[in-house]
């Protein structure tokens, strides 16, 4: 059966979105279960080991949001240039992104090793024993100490990427995945057989540290021999300047989202324990569910809308772009009806308590109901950035983060006094700023414009 060009040209839009995608979110499922095992390591030690386990892992969040801002610089840089043939400029672009997380990297390491203790003890607040912060920032320094070794690694999984290769960074990340959920179940709890010791919290940092390394190293040996890249020494700041004009936005909206998530946890716990526990129930189903299929639409989006500007295919960037949001409608759309309708279930197995449960169950069915919101914002971001436009996506973020989750949630809530009512207003009306803001820069910046220029800049086209 012959389909009209329209239909057959989205057809292959999707079949390529899917095929980008899918390694993308398996991926998602590894780090999952990978963090579930810490936790649950952390758990079996001791409840001070799963408190500094946590606080120390938001510090390492944070530098690994740089090497993930740095990492989606270099991909929609290196996918346009893919595009116009400039391999040079793309081998500059790899160089340029590992030296500047590996320059950050230095900083990290010098932090945790000279302010470990102190950086625990400013988010636990004294309610901790020594000995637990002790251990907490002896985690820090274990995973920091090789930052400058393994923050480069979100470069080079966004470096396959960028050439359409998305199976590569999901064999290499799931088999560090694997390392660290055994070593962290072998010293964090010891195994007598082989003569292991239990190592406790310490363990659970060398584990990790020791798995990113490993994993660095599996994204060195593909690089040389499964991609075209070459190693070459950076040179040009204007690529590195580029990396980071595209970069740094992207960062800075991880950390709205980090940020903005503290006030919101205390006006919920506020309205009361249970109901703050059924959120983040609700949340862990979530990211179970949509949080998996997301970012395989985003990535493909990103990769072919980078690609297509580069090619100086406009009308097709944009082709792309409308293909995808229809297949976020059907994907999103039935997995957020598969949370909001099976949440009941789930939630009785995963929670303690019939009021948490209610809970629980009400806060999952509002985010499947607006899940289709944030997976469309999804893509309409990555192809932004597909283009180097990231600065929408930071405003995108600052304005549901804050002015939707935050500000809402406490002037329905608090202000008005209406309580939970202003929890679930704020998520809906974050997710609707999410969306009402990526659709305006979407249609109304010259993003096409703006990645010509760069291109320009750095030579990758006349």
């Amino acid at each position: 059966m012959n389909l009209p060009p329209s239909l057959a040209a989205y057809r292959e839009r999707w079949a390529q979105i899917t095929r980008l995608g899918a390694p993308v979110a398996a991926s998602s499922v590894t780090r999952s279960v990978m963090g579930a095992t810490d936790i649950l390591v952390a758990a079996a030690i001791s409840p001070g080991a799963v408190a500094v386990v946590t606080i120390a892992d938001l510090y390492r969040q944070l530098t690994g949001r740089v090497g993930a801002g740095v990492g989606g610089g270099a991909v929609a840089l290196a996918s346009q240039d893919t595009g116009a043939g400039a391999e040079a400029n793309r081998d500059e672009t790899l160089a340029q992104a590992t030296l500047l997380c590996v320059l950050f990297g230095v900083v990290a390491a010098l932090a945790a090793l000279l302010f470990g203790e102190r950086l625990i003890g400013l988010v636990e607040g004294g309610r901790l024993n020594p000995a637990a912060v002790a251990d907490g920032a002896d985690y820090l320094l274990a995973t920091l100490l090789v930052a400058p070794l393994t923050l480069p690694k979100s470069v080079f999984a966004q470096a396959f990427s960028a050439i359409g290769d998305t199976k590569t960074p999901f064999y290499i990340g799931a088999t560090g995945d694997v390392l660290n959920v055994v070593a962290s179940l072998a010293l964090g709890l010891g195994f007598a057989p082989l003569g292991i010791p239990r190592l406790g919290v310490l363990g659970l940092g060398v584990a990790t540290a020791g798995a990113s390394v490993a994993t660095t190293i599996l994204y060195l040996v593909a690089l040389r021999r499964r991609s075209p890249y070459s190693f070459v020494r950076p040179r040009d700041p204007t690529l590195g300047k580029q990396v980071l004009q595209v970069g740094l936005p992207q960062s800075a909206g991880g950390f709205v989202t980090s940020a903005a998530m503290f006030p919101f946890s205390r006006i919920v716990i506020g309205f009361g324990t249970e109901i703050y526990a059924g959120y983040q129930v609700a949340w862990r189903l979530y990211q179970l569910t949509v949080g998996t299929v997301a970012p395989g639409l985003a990535v493909g989006t990103k990769i072919l809308v980078g690609q297509a500007v580069g090619e100086g295919d406009v009308a097709g960037a944009r082709r792309t772009v409308r293909a995808a949001l229809w297949l976020s409608m059907v994907v999103a759309g039935g997995v957020g009806l598969l949370l909001a309708s099976a949440t009941e279930p789930l939630a009785a197995l995963l929670v303690a308590g019939e009021d948490a449960n209610q809970w629980t169950v009400t806060f999952a069915r509002l985010l499947g109901a607006v899940a289709l919101l944030g997976v469309a914002n999804n893509v309409l971001t990555a192809a932004l950035q597909g283009a180097s436009e990231t600065r929408v996506g930071l405003a995108s973020r600052i304005a549901g983060m804050v002015g939707g989750m935050v500000g809402v949630t406490w002037l329905v809530g608090v202000r008005l006094g209406y309580g939970v009512l202003g929890a679930y207003a704020g998520i809906a009306a974050c997710y609707v700023l999410f969306i009402a803001v990526s659709a305006w820069g979407y249609l109304f910046t010259d993003w096409e414009a703006r990645a010509a220029g760069m291109m320009a800049e750095r030579g990758s086209t006349d």
